[in-house]
């Protein structure tokens, strides 16, 4: 478990979600943490931030179209991990852009605007937390690099 900072991100990409922006701001200061909100980023961009931020923070990145509860709010941010989860749930055969395929409770393979998932069981809910381990960080920057060309 870390003791580092928790920084929860969001990058509003669609002013349609502004809205449900302000909502999720709400519950993640109730939850004790606060929201950063971005706007228009790149991939790149947005994950150059994420790089910077990891080796000293924790990082969070919310989804602007999540709809959930305060309870759940309060377990993603309020909760003590070591390593990096994603939110996620068996999507029963279904198709949608935000598959994923897990094995083990570990994400294997997640769709992105670029890459379709191979037999995926389950879809991604909107919230991730990256560990701030070399593993993860080795994993953002290769997702950096990929998005650069």
């Amino acid at each position: 478990m870390s003791n580092l900072p928790l920084r929860v991100l969001l990058n509003l990409t669609d002013q349609n979600f502004a809205k449900n922006v302000e909502n999720l701001s709400a519950q993640v200061t109730a939850a004790g943490a606060n929201l950063e909100v971005q706007k228009n980023l790149s991939a790149n961009g947005f994950l150059d931030l994420i790089s910077s931020l990891l080796p000293h923070e924790q990082v969070a990145v919310i989804d602007q179209g999540l709809v959930t509860g305060q309870a759940m709010i309060d377990a993603l941010v309020k909760g003590q991990w070591g390593t990096s989860g994603a939110l996620v749930k068996p999507n029963g055969g279904n198709v949608s852009n935000f598959n994923a395929r897990v094995i083990h409770k570990r994400v294997v393979s997640a769709a992105t605007t670029e890459h379709n998932v191979t037999a995926p069981t389950h879809t991604m809910l909107g919230f991730i937390r990256i560990g701030n381990d070399e593993k993860s960080r080795a994993a953002v920057q290769q997702a950096r690099d990929y998005c650069s060309g």
